[in-house]
């Protein structure tokens, strides 16, 4: 658990010139994926109209069967990017447009070089689309094919996806468009409890992700599914190579949060809410805005931001014709949900090796009390019972915590250092965090304050009681969950990432639009 992947930086990352150089061979198609991903980690929506009418649409946003999405005036100069987010909770897919440059080849036309969309973004009517129901996302993680014995079958997991991505991309573009799955923290957890190598150590090799003439190239459980999940896709009608399929590192997904944020606020997007009645007023330095990224997903966190001096970022860039040097650390064991799994198996593990604790009386201060669930520990379900402590449950997650010293003025997880940000910088945060606070009622710029008095009294209150007050507007598997979720936030948001309790910088939210 945690174990913070540096390799020297990944030898400052290896793109420190440019965050597409790992993607360049593929004569910017691997470009474009790596800007649909940019957008799609950070959860922004981008809203600029460019193509398709998607009138085909019918009832509950589900695609009418045997009908072609009729493209506009415009859709021949389009050529289209479909870009997989396998996360550990779900793997979803984007399907973006973008026009190919008439002055420059598709490599300068975008971030690398001065900043060019070109028109990159999600197709028009893709939130319609999925509105009622999630047409372009499969639950549970991708992990889930893995759970029998190899070879694994990937064909049933991605079916509803790849029926998704065709009905989107119009036939005619089908054999001109790359498809991209990227997996995240889920199986890099995976690959740690299974003691697999996933990315490239050798010092003398450029390439960081492991190749096929690297010997632990097709080795181990996540090694088996990736090869599955490239045979699946190689049979789809869209562009694929094998190098189309691959795990990010943590630091990329960081690097990915903090560049789509600067994409939106290049564009001139100020409003965090889809209401638009809350906005930011960044503050532009080095040509890059003083706006940071706190990502906390279901198996790792991620933070990403300006430091107030460049000797102290790890991470290099080029964005909007600027080079900058900028903090992007992630940090595994520390999301949403594996935190919580690992506070549950050492509450279960205590007991058993305690004389004094009877089984079935396995108690858990982060869920309310009255509350009865049961957990499984090494093969065994276990009854677990609430006791609605918000003291006990902090001090119990902070146990998780590995939180030693370091010779930086500011030391976060791992001791890893948190270098001062520019002046003024705000974070936005975002994922499981925003929908954590979102429960409490806390969106945008927010007290910590103020949300630690509310998860406090959420946590008091009884079982029943709390059904009766929140179930109208959130269901009982979350309910369960938001006495620990809220103060898992408070400890990661405060020892994790050091923000002070009276902070003004944090801000929740998904959306940037």
């Amino acid at each position: 658990r945690g174990r913070n992947m540096s390799r020297a930086d990944y030898r400052d990352y290896q793109i420190m010139t440019s965050p597409m150089r790992f993607l360049s061979k593929k004569q910017g198609l691997a470009l474009l994926a790596t800007i649909a991903v940019v957008a799609m980690f950070s959860r922004v929506i981008v809203s600029s109209i460019i193509h398709t009418d998607l009138n085909t649409i019918g009832p509950e946003g589900v695609m009418k069967d045997n009908q072609e999405i009729a493209a506009n005036e415009d859709s021949a100069e389009l050529s289209y990017a479909i870009m997989g987010d396998m996360g550990s909770s779900g793997s979803r897919v984007y399907v973006y447009t973008y026009k190919q440059s008439k002055k420059t080849n598709a490599v300068k036309c975008s971030l690398g070089e001065g900043g060019e969309y070109s028109g990159l973004s999600l197709i028009d009517g893709f939130e319609e689309l999925n509105a009622k129901k999630k047409n372009n996302e499969m639950k549970p993680g991708v992990a889930s094919v893995a759970r029998g014995s190899p070879p694994y079958n990937a064909d049933e997991y991605f079916a509803g996806l790849l029926s998704f991505a065709k009905k989107v991309v119009p036939a005619e573009k089908h054999a001109e468009t790359p498809f991209f799955m990227y997996a995240t923290a889920g199986l890099r957890e995976l690959a740690e409890e299974g003691g697999e190598r996933i990315f490239d150590d050798d010092e003398l090799d450029e390439n960081f992700v492991l190749e096929q003439d690297d010997e632990d190239f097709d080795s181990g459980t996540v090694a088996a599914l990736l090869t599955a999940i490239r045979f699946t896709l190689k049979k789809s009608p869209f562009i694929f190579n094998d190098d189309h399929v691959r795990i990010l590192t943590g630091e990329e997904e960081a690097l990915y949060d903090w560049m789509s944020l600067q994409q939106m606020l290049h564009n001139g997007e100020r409003s965090i809410t889809k209401e638009n009645d809350q906005y930011i007023d960044p503050q532009l330095m080095s040509g890059a805005f003083a706006m940071g990224v706190i990502d906390t997903g279901g198996a790792s966190s991620q933070i990403s931001y300006l430091p107030d001096s460049t000797l102290d970022g790890n991470q290099k860039t080029h964005v909007f014709g600027q080079q900058n040097t900028i903090v992007a650390r992630s940090f595994l064991g520390y999301g949403m949900y594996e935190s919580r799994s690992i506070l549950e198996q050492e509450m279960i593990k205590r007991c058993i090796q305690s004389p004094g604790c009877k089984q079935d009386e396995i108690m858990n201060p982060c869920m309310s009390y009255n509350n009865t669930q049961h957990h499984w520990y090494n093969g065994y379900k276990y009854e677990v019972h609430g006791s609605g402590d918000f003291d006990e449950c902090y001090t119990e997650i902070l146990k998780i915590f590995d939180l030693p010293d370091c010779d930086a003025e500011v030391c976060g997880i791992h001791g890893v250092p948190l270098p001062k940000p520019k002046k003024g910088t705000k974070f936005l945060a975002i994922d499981n965090a925003n929908r954590a606070a979102s429960f409490y009622g806390y969106q945008g710029p927010s007290s910590l304050r103020m949300l630690e008095t509310d998860v406090k009294a959420f946590c008091d209150t009884e079982w029943n009681d709390a059904m009766r007050i929140y179930g109208p507007r959130s269901n009982e598997f979350r309910i369960k969950k938001y006495c620990y979720e809220g103060v898992y936030l408070l400890a990661l948001l405060h020892y994790g990432y050091r923000f002070p309790m009276d902070t003004d910088s944090i801000i929740f939210t998904d959306y940037v639009g």
